[in-house]
C-alpha cells in the first residue's frame, strides 16, 4: 500500500475491495467441482460452545491460598467449587470476545471473585518468636504453646 501512496484507512479499504481482493482471487482462486454447500448446521450443543471455542485461553497455576494473576489482576477462588481443586492445579484463565473472564478446570467453570490488592503473605514466626513463647508459658506454669496450624517457621541455617 506503500506503493501506491495510501494513507489513510478510507483508500486502503478502497484499495482492497477494488485492487488487491481481485488480484488475490483470480491468482489464488479455485473453483469448486460442484456448486452443492456440504456445509453441516450446528447442533444446539455447538452453538453453546462457540464461546468457549472462540476465546483467548491461557494456563495459570493455582497458589497456595487459592488465588491466581492473570493481567495484573489477582482472583480469588471460592470455597464452594463444582470440582475438587487443589494446590497447584493448572487452572484456565477464559477471556471471552466480549471481555468476560472466566477460570475452568476440566471443562468446569469456577466461582471466583476479583480481589482490588494482591493478598497479604501469612506472618512468618523465627525460632526466637517460639522460645520466648515457651519462656512465657514455662513462667505461667503451662505445659504446651499453641503455633497456628498453616504457620512456616524458619531458622537460620548453619553457615558452610
Amino acid at each position: 500500500m506503500r506503493l501506491n501512496n495510501i494513507n489513510t484507512i478510507e483508500e486502503a479499504n478502497k484499495f482492497l475491495m477494488e485492487t488487491f481482493v481481485p488480484w488475490f482471487n483470480k491468482k489464488y482462486g479455485v473453483k469448486p467441482k460442484e456448486k452443492t454447500d456440504f456445509h453441516r448446521e450446528l447442533t444446539a450443543a455447538q452453538i453453546k460452545k462457540l464461546p468457549q471455542i472462540f476465546c483467548a485461553k491461557e494456563k495459570r497455576v493455582l497458589s497456595n491460598d487459592f488465588t491466581i494473576q492473570h493481567n495484573k489482576i489477582f482472583y480469588q477462588l471460592l470455597k464452594k467449587q463444582p470440582c475438587l481443586l487443589y494446590r497447584k492445579a493448572k487452572i484456565t484463565v477464559e477471556q471471552h470476545l466480549n471481555g468476560e473472564i472466566k477460570l475452568s478446570l476440566k471443562d468446569k467453570y469456577l466461582n471466583f471473585e476479583i480481589l482490588n490488592a494482591r493478598p497479604a503473605p501469612k506472618k512468618k514466626i523465627t525460632m526466637s518468636e517460639i522460645k520466648s513463647k515457651m519462656r512465657i508459658n514455662a513462667s505461667e506454669n503451662k505445659k504446651s504453646f499453641y503455633i497456628p496450624r498453616n504457620t512456616k517457621i524458619f531458622s537460620k541455617s548453619p553457615k558452610h
